[in-house]
């Protein structure tokens, strides 16, 4: 040991420095005990915010999951009853364009039609005046009055025909009208249905967007979950080192007892309050008050309760040797005590 060699220019003199360093000591102890507890308070809150926020977490991430699956279905419905009603409209419009066709044949018919009536009206009239004139010179002809109302039935029958199919022509121009207002209402709703198309798709990336957002945070609290995992281990496998500490402690004490005398119930007390000190170590990880803070690795953990005022880590040997430096400390006392 370092200090077995201090030599000292009176008793009283090593006595006050063996009571300086066992109360360093006493304060190192206690200063790390207040740590612990610190430690294991804020361990407690951490842990418990974690696992709300957890909770919270799963729980919005059901709930996007359940409205993901539903607008996936509406989505699914919209897209059916879009092409349906496309698919449909195609229908619609085809026949309406075979429709206007067949129209548009009707229609010149009906001209040709009533081109050639018109050429036979004027013909009539022509006929008429001619008959007018030369009535006197074609007596002889019994069989032209005859004639001549054949020609005038005729007239009036081509007259009635072209009144039918101007009305015929005026019904055909006002189903043509209709069919054109028809097809502009089916264009607008297929805009309309794009557009609501193009909405729903928008809508569900923003969702998905959101959801895989979600997806990853969650991800990144289970993997701060993972690193409160290895800290307990590591946290464990320091108290099993504590408790080897201690159990080569009370070994070495027994084998000191036969050669000193017992200390005083005061340095027993100490003795064990520098024991508990140097052995105990948390149960839970070191808190950080928020998520925004990073998780303290093991390594830091072991260096928290491992520093001293000084700030150097103690190795296990280190710590076996300070622990008999008290024991050596308390036992100088005791005997001076004893001599005065």
């Amino acid at each position: 040991m370092e200090d077995s060699g201090k030599t000292f220019s009176s008793e009283e003199e090593e006595a006050n420095y063996w009571k300086d360093l066992a109360m360093s000591y006493k304060q190192r102890a206690e200063n790390t005990q207040e740590e612990l507890r610190e430690f294991q308070e804020g361990s407690r809150e951490y842990e418990a915010e974690l696992e709300t926020q957890l909770q919270q977490i799963e729980t919005r991430n059901r709930d996007l999951l359940s409205e993901n699956n539903r607008l996936r279905m509406e989505l699914e419905t919209v897209k059916e009853k879009f092409e349906m009603q496309h698919s449909e409209g195609y229908r619609q419009i085809s026949a309406l364009e075979d429709d206007l066709a067949q129209t548009k044949a009707i229609k010149d018919q009906l001209q040709k039609y009533i081109r050639e009536l018109e050429q036979a009206n004027d013909d009539l009239e022509r006929a008429k005046r001619y008959v007018g004139k030369e009535e006197a010179g074609w007596e002889p002809f019994v069989s032209f009055p005859s004639t001549l109302e054949k020609f005038e039935m005729q007239h009036s029958e081509g007259y009635r025909q072209i009144s039918a199919l101007e009305d015929d022509l005026a019904q055909t121009k006002a189903i043509k009208d209709q069919l054109q207002k028809y097809i502009r209402e089916l264009e607008q709703a297929n805009d309309d249905l794009e557009r609501a198309k193009r909405a729903t798709i928008m809508s569900l990336e923003d969702f998905e967007q959101r959801l895989n957002q979600a997806i990853e945070r969650n991800a990144f609290l289970e993997s701060e979950l993972d690193e409160k995992e290895n800290l307990l281990e590591s946290v464990q496998r320091l108290k099993d080192e504590a408790r080897d500490l201690r159990q080569e402690l009370a070994v070495q004490q027994k084998q000191e007892k036969p050669r000193t005398p017992m200390p005083s119930s005061v340095e027993a007390e100490r003795t064990d309050t520098a024991v508990q000190a140097t052995g105990s170590v948390p149960s839970t990880p070191i808190a950080h008050r928020g998520l925004g803070l990073g998780l303290n690795t093991p390594g830091t953990v072991r260096r928290g309760l491992d520093s001293s005022n000084s700030g150097t880590p103690l190795t296990p040997a280190a710590r076996i040797s300070a622990l008999n430096i008290v024991g050596d400390l308390l036992r100088k006392v005791g005997e001076f005590n004893r001599t005065s």
